[in-house]
């Protein structure tokens, strides 16, 4: 039986709430979608990547995780899905989608967006569920605040600004719930990118990328970040997230045979 809710799990720091509150025991058993280097703390129904450099790099890592290389882990993964490219070898667990500049439900152009990985999950998540809920975790587009904040909703912008916290290399912000954990990236500590505004919309980019989701009316999509910048889905706590969540667990394998039957007529 298919589930009617689907967790997809980003990396912004906003997870760390999550964790120290046993997400990962919560959300076991359950439909999920692991983003990037997620793949390294949960095993998830499908790992999601858009970026080449990212997945060729996985394949050949030789840092260890709990004494097995990373690049054991990686091949091991039951499914990925991710942006259709030329790479060197592509893993038999793998499965390449067109990517779409456009948002089309039914992914008739392929699967949008190519610039977010956060973006082709979430398609790829409404496509597939159809009909349900959504939850987002760590969808944050910007910085951490300090633990004692995550309840405060100041109106001045610049105190809102000044309650970011620094991680252990001093950079200015605390973006990823993973940061300082032995993986390193370019996103890491940046937040430029999310504030930057078109001169002509006013939109910031955050706006620009998740709108077309605005319309989405079957699919009801939570973000479990009381940070986060994205305004375009209900923000919840995660308390409300776990009180949400079902009580059911469900046969993983058989939820990846639905995923690859339903993604034959997805342009690759």
């Amino acid at each position: 039986m298919k589930p009617n809710q689907l967790v997809i799990i980003g990396g912004g720091s906003s997870i760390r709430e999550g964790l120290d509150k046993g997400l990962w025991n919560k959300i076991q058993g359950l439909w999920t979608f692991g983003l990037n280097y997620n793949y390294l703390d949960f095993k998830s129904t499908a790992n999601i990547y858009i970026d080449p450099e990212f997945y060729d790099a996985e394949m050949t890592d030789d840092t260890l995780e709990n004494g097995i290389p990373r690049k054991k882990i990686f091949r091991s993964l039951p499914l990925i899905l991710g942006q259709n490219y030329v790479t060197p070898e592509i893993l038999p667990n793998t499965i390449l989608l067109k990517a779409a500049k456009d948002y089309s439900r039914d992914l008739h152009d392929g699967v949008y967006n190519p610039n977010l990985c956060g973006l082709w999950a979430l398609t790829l998540a409404i496509y597939l569920l159809d009909e349900g809920e959504i939850y987002l975790l760590g969808f944050d587009c910007g910085e951490a605040r300090k633990p004692e904040d995550s309840k405060k909703t100041p109106s001045n912008p610049i105190e809102f600004a000044q309650m970011a916290i620094r991680d252990e290399k001093t950079r200015k912000w605390l973006t990823h719930y993973y940061q300082g954990l032995r993986r390193n990236h370019r996103g890491i500590g940046k937040v430029d990118w999310f504030n930057m505004k078109n001169s002509t919309t006013g939109k910031t980019m955050v706006e620009k990328y998740f709108g077309p989701y605005q319309n989405e009316t079957k699919c009801k999509i939570y973000n479990v970040s009381m940070c986060s910048k994205i305004n375009t889905f209900p923000q919840i706590t995660y308390d409300e997230f776990f009180a949400r969540l079902s009580k059911e667990t469900y046969n993983q394998d058989e939820i990846r045979e639905y995923i690859k039957q339903k993604l034959i007529s997805v342009p690759r």
